[in-house]
């Protein structure tokens, strides 16, 4: 399973999120566009994976005048608001429970 995040790094407050089962990036589009309806941020910040690097993607973000922010090859710590909230999801929730399917963990 995949979880895609939009994260407020002035609150550390989630946006919006989205689960899916394969790494395809039309779940990460579905949720950046729902994201966007209700909150107009002048940059967003991500690392450099193949998602990010989409032409799908850029576009999503230059058509909604949002400046685009990437991570260094390598810098998680640039990154490090919401690397702490998958360390605590990972440790608080995926970790303490044995999930027999995608449905159950949804």
């Amino acid at each position: 399973m995949y979880l895609y995040a939009v994260m407020d790094w002035y609150s550390r407050y989630i946006i919006d999120r989205q689960l899916d089962q394969s790494l395809e990036i039309g779940f990460v589009l579905e949720t950046m566009k729902r994201a966007l309806v209700g909150h107009k941020p002048t940059i967003i910040n991500s690392d450099q994976g193949s998602h990010f690097t989409s032409p799908q993607y850029i576009n999503l973000l230059k058509e909604n005048a949002v400046r685009i922010s990437m991570d260094g090859k390598g810098r998680a710590k640039d990154n490090i608001v919401i690397e702490r909230f998958w360390r605590s999801l990972k440790y608080n929730e995926v970790y303490l429970n044995d999930y027999s399917s995608p449905r159950e963990m949804r």
